[in-house]
Order: structure tokens, then sequence, then C-alpha cells
């Protein structure tokens, strides 16, 4: 997946879908875990020598993989777990698992550790789409004062000033909103950084 479908994704999923469906999906996968706990719990089954192995091998990493998703949102196997965990410790207390989920399409997971993965053109791309979007935005505000000032406008064209800026807000939110996991990547790619450089030195 390239790096312009990364965005268009993220604008679509950050500005259209939003948080309602990321919480269905998180309360169906906690539902299902509980299901299968109880069904574990209820069947003698699974206490036999001969499911052993299958309990170890699938069962509880499973498990371990479902609570995890439930608890952080993250998808992710029984041995990148370990590395979440510690990659959140080493971005400090300030960064919460939403806030790691947020920007997880951006961490590159196949190393020894985490790191935060962001081209330079993602990067120059925020800082268009941020620059864009506040410039639009102060000279929409000025532009509909000015307009007001000058020409004294009256009830009806102020309604109309009035909606076209609440609709120029509307599509800055929505741009800035697009762009919000590159802009939460880029900032814990600079906590792990410095994160880590004071690990080094302390050691």
């Amino acid at each position: 997946m390239d790096d312009l479908t990364k965005i268009i994704i993220a604008i679509l999923g950050g500005g259209i879908l939003g948080q309602p469906l990321v919480h269905l999906i998180i309360s169906y996968q906690k539902r299902k875990l509980k299901k299968v706990t109880d069904t574990l719990e209820a069947n003698p089954l699974f206490e036999k020598y001969e499911a052993i192995d299958f309990k170890k091998d699938f069962v509880l990493p499973n498990l371990i993989e479902n609570y995890f998703y439930s608890q952080t949102g993250i998808s992710t196997n029984i041995k990148t777990i370990p590395k979440y965990i510690e990659f959140k410790n080493e971005l400090g207390k300030h960064y919460t698992w939403k806030t790691i989920k947020e920007a997880n399409n951006h961490l590159n997971i196949s190393g020894e550790k985490i790191e935060v993965h962001l081209s330079k053109f993602q990067k120059s791309f925020m800082k268009i789409t941020l620059v864009f979007s506040f410039t639009i935005f102060f000279l929409s505000l000025i532009g509909m004062v000015y307009l007001d000032y000058k020409y004294q406008a009256s009830f009806s064209d102020k309604i109309v000033l009035l909606t076209l800026f609440i609709i120029i807000i509307v599509v800055c939110i929505f741009l800035v909103r697009g762009v919000s996991s590159i802009i939460t990547a880029n900032q814990m790619e600079r906590a792990i950084s410095k994160s880590r450089i004071k690990s080094t030195d302390e050691s």
C-alpha cells in the first residue's frame, strides 16, 4: 500500500467513519472473548490431556490476542504484543493505547523494537494540509469581518457569510482530522527518539 493510498484511507476513515465504528468493533470483540472464555471453562474436553497442546499453542494465544485487542483496539499477534507494551513504556505516561492505535498504520513492528515509519511525502503532505487549512480558516474569518464592516451587510447577507464560513470550518476540520494519524505518529517519532537517546546515555 503506497503513501497516497494510506493518506486517502486515513482521511476517509478519520473524517467519515470516525470512532463509532471502532467502538462497535471493539464491543463485538469483547462479547466474542467472553463467549469463548465461558465455553472453555464449561467444556471438560479442554481439560483432557489430548487437548493440552491445542490449548497452549492456539487457544491461549488466541485469548491473549483477543483480550489485547479488546483493551487497546490494536489487532496483532501474540509475538508482537510485548513489543507494543515496551513501545508504550518508552513513549512515557502522556501516550495511551488510544494514541498508539491512532498511529498504528505508521508503525513498523517487524524489527526487535517498534519503529515509527513516516515517509518524506507523508510529512510534507501533513505540513501542507495544516498550513492550507489554517490559512483558509483565518483568511475566511478576516474576509467575513471585512465584508460585513465594509459593505454593512444586511441580515440575509450575514446569514450567507456565516453559512459559508461554517462550511469552510467543516472542510478544514475534515482535512486536519484526515492527517491526524500522521500528526500523532510524527509526535511519537520525536518522543521515542528522545526516550531511546536518554536510555542509551544512562546506560
